[in-house]
């Protein structure tokens, strides 16, 4: 027993050594961050994945989640003031002077499309009502792929008769079609099914959507309580902690391309039945990354439109990286590499210019 003791005492002064830092760094954590507070880490701990802990959301059976209705504040990780509305409509912020009589505008998307990091009057629907005097539906949602954003256009043409549907998409939201689960929490798929020699048909899988099930472990749970520790990661590594502590994802099939090219063609046909301009709208991370634009490019080129519009940012950004990096930096955020409110702005000119040309944008 005598021997043991050392070895003990020892053991005690090296665990001691080790959780005494680690206190006062948890203690200066909790008195000093006022970016992340204590409800932004029991949003944490009682979330099931990432699609319902990063901003108020509630489950949809036909569309997997969508914003919370009613929600408002600035309880979510990039501490920004985000309003929800009927439907999961995030607010625009105080909207300008409309003109009611022109036709309504839709937007649906990814969470480039919702302004993710960014305040409502900040997103690129809002700026884009501003710039045009017409109103602008923001119905984007975080997470979103392809097959989503199509499901929720749809689903809000019907409460809502636009007369321009807007459907925002990065490259990696073709890839999100092949998922049945993403990040945690189901979602609704398509397959490609052929029907005959000649025809191929899109089928809906997965609706209703089961609901997200619990995967946070004991030891996450006590990681992620501890505000140092968050604080530590989220500047880090900010996009792999929050996406890669939220469960997994998992893919229903290897089709992503052929259901994304069979939605294209959807949206071009909605654009004929409801005479009215749908404009596909692309957008990129910020380091515009040459493979994921090829493969972009590939889809675009692989379907006939007779209706449907397409603008590609692209070459765009390209341009305003080449001539002014400084300012081409400020388009995006530090933290998650979303589009900042200055970038929002520039999408929301380029979409104006483009949408009404004859009135100069407006």
């Amino acid at each position: 027993m005598n021997k043991a003791r050392p070895v003990l005492v020892n053991l005690a002064v090296l665990v001691g050594s080790l959780l005494f830092p680690f206190l006062v760094a948890e203690l200066a954590t909790r008195l000093l961050n006022d970016r992340i507070t204590d409800r932004n880490f029991h949003m944490i701990l009682i979330g099931k994945d990432l699609l319902r802990s990063a901003y108020p959301t509630v489950f949809d059976s036909e569309l997997g989640w969508i914003p919370k209705p009613g929600a408002s504040g600035r309880e979510n990780f990039w501490g920004t003031k985000v309003t929800i509305l009927d439907d999961g409509i995030r607010s625009n912020g105080v909207p300008p002077p409309l003109e009611e009589k022109q036709p309504l505008i839709i937007a649906v998307g990814d969470s480039y499309t919702f302004g993710d990091e960014v305040s409502d009057s900040e997103t690129w629907p809002a700026l884009l009502e501003r710039d045009v005097g017409r109103r602008v539906l923001n119905g984007g949602v975080f997470g979103y792929g392809l097959d989503q954003s199509f499901l929720r256009a749809v689903k809000l043409l019907k409460i809502h008769p636009a007369g321009i549907l807007i459907v925002g998409v990065i490259p990696d939201d073709i890839a999100r079609c092949q998922l049945d689960m993403r990040t945690g929490a189901f979602k609704p798929y398509f397959e490609v099914v052929r029907v005959s020699d000649r025809e191929q048909r899109l089928q809906l899988r997965n609706v209703p959507v089961p609901s997200p099930p619990s995967k946070n472990s004991i030891l996450l749970n006590a990681l992620r309580a501890s505000h140092f520790i968050n604080f530590l990661m989220l500047r880090i590594d900010p996009r792999g902690w929050i996406e890669g502590t939220f469960g997994e994802s998992h893919e229903a099939h290897q089709d992503p391309f052929g259901v994304s090219k069979a939605i294209l063609s959807q949206l071009d046909e909605l654009a004929e039945q409801r005479h009215m301009k749908v404009l596909l709208l692309v957008q990129h991370i910020p380091t515009l990354d040459p493979i994921e634009h090829r493969v972009i490019r590939q889809l675009l080129s692989s379907v006939q439109f007779q209706h449907l519009e397409v603008m590609d940012l692209y070459p765009l950004l390209v341009e305003v990286r080449a001539n002014d990096p400084a300012r081409y930096q400020r388009f995006f955020t530090k933290a998650g590499g979303h589009m900042s409110a200055e970038g929002n702005g520039f999408v929301a000119r380029e979409l104006a210019r483009k949408l009404f040309p004859r009135e100069g944008g407006g």
